[in-house]
């Protein structure tokens, strides 16, 4: 069985937010089986733009965009992704 290994969890961009996002999964370190879904789960809100003019990407180092979209109404962003190449990740 090979792995992969979800490292360094560094940042989620989104644009137009003055405050920072905070990413809550998966946390640094984190590994799995290849073909596991991996979750992944950040919070980003600013006060001053609605939830639905916010945009979010999620980049891996290894391959590329992961996710774009806008946070829900609480200003959660989350996806899950089972494609994820064997190796380590920074995000």
């Amino acid at each position: 069985m090979r792995s992969m290994k979800i490292d360094q969890i560094k940042t989620c961009s989104l644009t137009e937010v003055t405050n920072l996002p905070v990413i809550t999964s998966p946390v640094d370190s984190t590994a799995g089986a290849e073909g596991d879904a991996v979750r992944f789960e950040a919070t980003a809100t600013d006060p001053d733009v609605p939830y639905d003019a916010l945009s979010a990407s999620w980049t891996s180092s290894l391959d590329g965009e992961l996710h774009r979209g806008s946070p829900d109404s609480d200003g959660s962003v989350r996806f899950s992704s089972s494609d994820l190449r064997v190796g380590t990740h920074v995000i």
